[in-house]
């Protein structure tokens, strides 16, 4: 018997690396019970406009014989959604809180309070850092295979930190080191990611047991959060957002770390998002006044538009005074998440439309799945490329056009690459470590145990039997990227 169940042990354990299993679950396109659909059109396309913006924040200036173009381009309203895309992350910050309370709470509520405390941290480390793990030892190998008058400025020079500085993003710290030290810009995010999915855990267990102290908690997180922000830049002159092109870049550097590389900073998106998930578990089904609805929306887009372009006027050189720019930098983040809170919640619960529709649209399922290892493999593209530009060149749109279109597309073909050989391999073997047999049997008394009664959710709330149904329903062995994130 013993034989008998190593044997198939064995055999998960190399299905696990399967091609075709691992693209069989990659191009399923079946939406599951109780899903977000639409969080999938929102991940992707976040996605691309952080690509979008980073091909012209990291395109290198040297390589360019005139600039005028890009200079120009500060008056240009639309060019907006550049120069202030750093509220792009800020997405994914706010679909990480979501999923992660989304998933977190429905399962506090399965097992009546109980928590394994350590297998939710080690979920997320394993979530993560193999594929992270890969893509740095990745470039650390490109260092040699390639050529270029900038090849050692953009490959080696970026190899070398990686080199050394390695074991910062193994434990989810190099957000904290100096900005000379860190090994490839983006990965950031990762560690800011990492932590605050750490301290969530103050607010769901409160939250789930007593939601006034939950959202008491959640309260005192945005609002210190968004005064540590505010009054660092105030007392430190700093600029309202990072401008890209400001004429002292080691100010920026200074911004970046001392800002926006920081997880206060994205606190305010990251509680939306939780706020958000406790209100779609509870309130689905709740009945909103089609004016109201329409008022809600008004807010959403105002919220985002705002947010958006509001530092048009900074990005021309026209800077506020310091506690205007403490207030701008206190608030924008969190604005921006209000704005995509009601977007997710209209979708979630049936009042999206064609919005919904769209971002819903099924095409989205395996690109939605891709979009960790597409974030983590895309930098290594831009310094391999640089690296390799051997001839200056005028810069126009259109150029950034084609090299963006490039991108995406490399981008996505090598994170297909290393999800089916990589990503997918890693979820499958942390699913036969930790096998959920209890809860696959759970799964198939969902009919009969909604029929009966409606289960209560958290301490006092009563939910409807519709809702319980789509609660019970959730397919939660599924690995959601929010960076995403359960997509982070």
């Amino acid at each position: 018997m013993n034989l008998e169940k190593n044997g198939k042990l064995v055999q998960k354990f190399f299905l696990a690396f399967s091609l075709y299993s691992n693209g069989k679950q990659l191009f399923d396109l079946n939406q599951r019970p109780g899903e977000i659909s639409a969080l999938n059109g929102i991940r992707f396309i976040t996605l691309t406009w952080i690509i979008l913006c980073h091909t012209y924040a990291f395109a290198l200036l040297v390589s360019f014989r005139d600039l005028s173009d890009l200079q120009d381009s500060t008056e240009d309203l639309a060019f907006e959604v550049i120069l202030n895309g750093w509220v792009s992350v800020d997405t994914f910050f706010f679909l990480s809180g979501l999923l992660v309370a989304y998933i977190t709470l429905r399962r506090l509520e399965k097992s009546k309070g109980k928590m394994n405390f350590g297998l939710y941290l080690f979920h997320r480390y394993w979530r993560l850092t193999p594929t992270l793990m890969l893509v740095i030892s990745i470039l650390i190998l490109m260092e040699g295979l390639g050529s270029g008058p900038l090849w050692d400025m953009q490959v080696r020079s970026e190899a070398e930190r990686c080199r050394s500085s390695w074991w910062a993003n193994l434990l989810y710290i190099n957000n904290w080191r100096d900005h000379k030290y860190r090994c490839l810009p983006h990965l950031w995010y990762i560690s800011v990611d990492m932590q605050l999915y750490v301290i969530s855990l103050l607010i769901l267990i409160p939250l789930f047991w007593k939601p006034i102290v939950g959202f008491l908690v959640l309260f005192l997180m945005v609002l210190g959060s968004n005064l540590a922000v505010g009054l660092l830049t105030a007392f430190n002159n700093y600029f309202p957002t990072v401008l890209h092109l400001a004429p002292d870049a080691k100010f920026n550097e200074e911004i970046v770390m001392d800002i926006y590389w920081k997880p206060y900073t994205h606190m305010g998106p990251y509680c939306v998002g939780i706020i958000v998930a406790y209100l779609i578990l509870h309130y689905r089904d709740t009945v909103i006044d089609p004016a109201l609805q329409v008022f809600l929306w008004i807010i959403a887009i105002t919220c985002n538009v705002s947010t958006l372009y509001g530092a048009y006027e900074f990005n021309r050189g026209n800077l506020p005074p310091a506690w205007e720019a403490g207030l701008y930098a206190s608030l924008y983040h969190t604005v921006w998440a209000v704005g995509l809170g009601w977007l997710t919640f209209a979708c979630a619960t049936g009042r999206g439309g064609l919005i919904n529709s769209f971002l819903s649209w099924k095409i989205f399922l395996p690109l939605g799945r891709l979009t960790y290892s597409a974030y983590l493999c895309h930098f290594v593209i831009f310094w391999v490329r640089n690296g390799l530009q051997r001839e200056r060149r005028n810069f126009s749109h259109f150029e950034q056009s084609f090299d963006f279109a490039g991108y995406i597309t490399m981008t996505m073909f090598i994170a297909l690459g290393v999800y089916l050989l990589f990503e997918a391999p890693f979820g499958a073997l942390e699913k036969l470590m930790f096998p959920r047999g209890r809860q696959n049997k759970d799964d198939v008394k969902t009919k009969q145990d909604t029929e009966t009664s409606a289960p209560t959710f958290g301490r006092w709330k009563q939910c409807s039997s519709k809702t319980a149904v789509v609660l019970k329903q959730v397919n939660f062995k599924e690995n959601i990227f929010t960076l995403p994130t359960e997509n982070t």
